[in-house]
């Protein structure tokens, strides 16, 4: 919340990118950060048009279904929020 980036914040907290992207997930899916300050807004559409067309929700078949485009973290974040705005 302080505009630093996941590698900046796994760095001063000693934990890899993956575990504060994690955290940003659940905070995401909680309504607590917008995916939008996180990721680029082209890979929040790209993912979000796919689980949209295809109903998919299983991060690994995302995954898949891109080509391995993206990296599990992120769509795991996108794919907080796509289901948040479901509920």
């Amino acid at each position: 919340r302080q505009g630093k980036t996941v590698d900046e914040i796994a760095g001063i907290r000693n934990l890899t990118a993956g575990t504060i992207k994690q955290h940003l997930a659940r905070w995401i899916a909680k309504g607590e950060i917008d995916v939008r300050s996180v990721l680029p807004a082209e890979t929040i559409e790209a993912v979000t048009a796919f689980m949209e067309e295809t109903k998919i929700v299983a991060v690994g078949a995302i995954r898949s279904g891109l080509g391995n485009k993206y990296d599990y973290s992120d769509i795991r974040m996108i794919a907080s929020n796509v289901l948040k705005m479901r509920d």
